[in-house]
C-alpha cells in the first residue's frame, strides 16, 4: 500500500500534523510500504528521508492543477494521479494532514480491501458548510450536473456508477 500525503503552503502546522500521521503509521512499517509526500516545502520533510518518497512540486505545478476553473480540490485529484502514475500497480491511500493511525495497520487494510470508507466525521451538506472554500465549491457545483450526480439543494441525486 502507498500512503499520500499532499501538504503545501507555508502553514507549518500542516507540515507538523502530517509528520505526526507519517509517525504513526512508520511503527508498522513492515506490513506498509510506501509513504509518498507531495509538497512544494519539500526540505521540511528531509528528516524523514530514509522513510519516505518526497515528491517535490513548484506553485507553479499546484496553481496549475487547480485547471482552468479554479478549482481547489482539483489539486488533491492531480497530487492522486501522479502518484498512481508512479505506482500504477500499488493501492493507494490517501490522508490529509491531520489524520493519524490509532489502531491496527492491519485491521485497516482489512478494512479498505472489503470496501469500507473511512471518513474522520460526517461534516455536513456542503451548501450549509461555512468556510470561504466550501462556500466556493458550492457555488462551482451548486444546481449543477457531473455524468450521474448531479447537486441540488445541498444533497446529491443520482447514483455514480464507481
Amino acid at each position: 500500500m502507498n500512503l499520500l500525503y499532499l501538504v503545501f503552503g507555508d502553514n507549518v502546522r500542516n507540515h507538523f500534523q502530517a509528520c505526526f500521521s507519517i509517525l504513526s503509521f512508520l511503527r508498522h512499517r513492515p506490513g506498509l510500504g510506501t509513504i509518498t509526500i507531495v509538497t512544494d516545502a519539500p526540505d521540511f520533510y528531509r528528516r524523514l528521508a530514509d522513510h519516505v518518497t518526497v515528491l517535490p512540486v513548484e506553485a507553479a505545478t499546484l496553481r496549475e492543477w487547480k485547471g482552468e476553473f479554479d478549482f481547489f480540490w482539483r489539486i488533491k485529484i492531480k497530487a492522486l494521479e501522479l502518484v498512481a502514475t508512479k505506482f500504477p500497480d500499488t493501492p493507494l491511500l490517501y490522508l490529509d494532514s491531520d489524520t493519524f493511525l490509532h489502531g491496527s495497520f492491519e485491521g485497516l487494510q482489512q478494512a479498505l480491501a472489503a470496501g469500507q470508507a473511512f471518513m474522520h466525521e460526517p461534516e455536513g451538506a456542503l451548501a450549509e458548510l461555512g468556510s470561504k472554500t466550501e462556500r466556493r465549491m458550492w457555488q462551482q457545483v451548486g444546481g449543477k450536473s457531473f455524468g450521474a450526480c448531479c447537486f441540488t439543494n445541498a444533497t446529491a441525486c443520482g447514483t455514480p456508477e464507481w
